[in-house]
């Protein structure tokens, strides 16, 4: 992340030297605490991905944009994020659903998170 902000800063014309002393790792200890409860489901991973969707989107668009990243890392990311959603994705498919960041997920939400009418 913060070679991407230092590449922006450089890209504007900005200093070099702006996010020298950000590259820091800063923790809140929660690192130490044990996580007890997981969403073990697919279920559960797709209802938290239906409650989120936008964020997903939003998500893939950062990473796709990322500079520190090659695209086997690019695509390597996403793989987790569909197969936690439920995303049954084929090799073939797999450049476009990358490259479909502005309809995609909501079509997907539209599919996959449709609740039956009553």
């Amino acid at each position: 992340l913060w070679q991407d902000a230092i590449q922006v800063e450089l890209a504007l014309g900005g200093d070099p030297n702006r996010f020298s002393a950000a590259n820091q790792t800063m923790s809140h200890g929660s690192e130490g605490y044990e996580v007890t409860a997981k969403l073990s489901t697919a279920v559960e991973k797709q209802a938290i991905c239906c409650a989120i969707y936008n964020d997903v989107q939003a998500y893939q668009s950062i990473i796709m944009a990322a500079l520190n990243l090659n695209d086997d890392e690019k695509l390597d990311m996403m793989r987790l994020v569909w197969k936690d959603c439920g995303v049954d994705v084929n090799d073939g498919e797999e450049e476009e659903l990358l490259l479909s960041e502005t309809n995609f997920w909501e079509h997907w939400f539209n599919v996959a998170c449709s609740r039956p009418k009553r």
